[in-house]
């Protein structure tokens, strides 16, 4: 019982990763500081402007100097005169590092000039395809890809990239046959495998469609995402059971191709952010030693970074350092005394240790500053059954099942709660409740059988 919510200990950190890889600053950057002119206008695409270096006073030191730097061997290549390879090079690189440091107008503006120089080279217009997914322009995005592609046709990555815009354009069929040429290189290619999945399945071929999504959730379960296009797939051939069991277990785990530019872009800035980004990495293939090297250096550039201490708590926790982990979160806490991640990994050592009032008190916390926090809440009402309040513990699960109705262990702990107070008609209830969302759990189908045996034979409350 006391290692329940260990795992959720490491699902919860992983969110809070995610989420932070996603906080990054998004101020415009149209203030131009023209310390760079632009190339000789046979060269570059005139149909863009100039690139000019934005106002970096939002960066941090390391990374504005990062910039400078690439902006100061641009206005050497042009100051030489160099080669449009050369060139092109130097207009690419700024286009990486204003991409990474969201200065989109320049960062666009680069790569295009970039591609116009050096036309053999793929990776201006993919990286220019990735830019516009970032801001959600999918048919530029697919036009950048096409050229990418063009330029390297049996690349793996653009492959997939460009199919994902097909699709997102409804030109399933186009995105049929990248897919199809994505397998020919790799046939064990989960995120391909999706793709031609939900490409097949626009054009109204279900039973394929269920082929390509369950080969590609065994290749990569961790792509819980697939769950959603598969239930639409089974509930398209008429199996409802099958849809409804995919449909709870949907997420928002995505098929991964692996992507040596865009590996080499997220790791590009000396930043807290970038730091964090590498030891995501180094988590995700099990090298928590690694992963907390990353998290410690990101705290060397900002040190009260509370997402990164968080991050460093738990690649400790992964290690075995316990007290460590717990020095680290507490720490966070000081930075940011209502970081509910913080209060719930707390909450859930104190009661792997036994400590089960210290562990309310800490749920109890993340709750009062995150509501529907489901874990935190899940916590704390199995603390209050261990310490004996029972009753405290209902209104707890009441309110998880409310948030998330799929919770089948919130429907279940709160029945077996009220069958120990002997409150049965109200267990009855609940699970009669519980069976409109979870018709035919072993477990729901079960207690609910007991407890009209119970009511049967006129048991009386205590």
């Amino acid at each position: 019982m006391r290692n329940r919510h260990l795992v959720g200990l490491t699902a919860l950190s992983w969110m809070t990763l995610v989420l932070a890889s996603g906080c990054r600053p998004s101020k415009d950057d149209r203030v131009p500081r023209p310390e760079v002119q632009a190339a000789p206008a046979n060269t570059v695409d005139q149909t863009v402007q100039p690139v000019s270096m934005p106002d970096l006073s939002r960066l941090s030191e390391p990374v504005a100097k990062q910039v400078r730097e690439r902006f100061a061997t641009l206005d050497q290549a042009i100051t030489r005169k160099v080669p449009p390879e050369e060139l092109g090079r130097a207009y690419g690189d700024v286009g990486v590092i204003l991409m990474a440091t969201e200065y989109p107008v320049p960062a666009e503006a680069s790569f295009r000039h970039a591609q116009a120089l050096s036309r053999t080279d793929p990776r201006w217009p993919y990286y220019l395809g990735q830019f516009y997914l970032g801001r959600g322009e999918r048919a530029k995005a697919s036009e950048a890809f096409e050229r990418a592609l063009k330029l390297r046709p049996n690349d793996l990555p653009t492959l997939v990239r460009l199919g994902e815009t097909y699709l997102d354009g409804s030109r399933t069929e186009d995105a049929e046959r990248v897919f199809t040429q994505a397998l020919a290189l790799q046939p064990r290619l989960a995120a391909a495998l999706a793709g031609l999945g939900r490409a097949v399945l626009a054009r109204g071929n279900a039973t394929r469609a269920v082929e390509y999504l369950e080969r590609a959730l065994t290749i990569e379960p961790e792509a819980t995402s697939l769950h959603y296009p598969l239930a639409m797939a089974y509930r398209s051939l008429g199996e409802l059971t099958k849809a409804d069991a995919h449909l709870k277990q949907r997420g928002r785990g995505e098929p991964t191709v692996v992507d040596p530019l865009m590996q080499e872009y997220s790791g590009l800035l000396e930043s807290a952010l970038a730091y964090q980004n590498r030891g995501v990495e180094a988590m995700q293939s099990g090298d928590f030693a690694g992963a907390a090297v990353h998290f410690r250096r990101g705290l060397e550039i900002e040190p009260k970074n509370a997402a990164l201490g968080h991050s460093l708590a738990t690649a400790l926790y992964q290690l075995g350092q316990t007290d460590a982990a717990v020095r680290q979160f507490e720490e966070v806490l000081r930075w940011s005394p209502k970081h509910t991640r913080a209060l719930f990994s707390l909450g859930v050592i104190l009661e792997s240790q036994g400590r089960d009032e210290e562990a309310v008190a800490r749920f109890g916390a993340a709750v009062k500053y995150e509501p529907d926090y489901v874990e935190a809440r899940m916590g704390l009402a199995h603390c209050l059954q261990l310490v004996g309040r029972l009753d405290a513990s209902l209104p707890h699960y009441r309110h998880v099942v409310k948030v998330d109705p799929r919770r089948v262990d919130a429907w279940i702990d709160a029945a077996n709660v009220l069958m120990a107070l002997g409150r049965y008609q109200e267990a009855r209830d609940w699970l009669v409740a519980a069976r409109t969302t979870h018709a035919d759990q072993p477990e729901i189908v079960s207690l609910q059988e007991n407890v009209e045996a119970i009511l049967r034979r006129g048991v009386k409350v205590p």
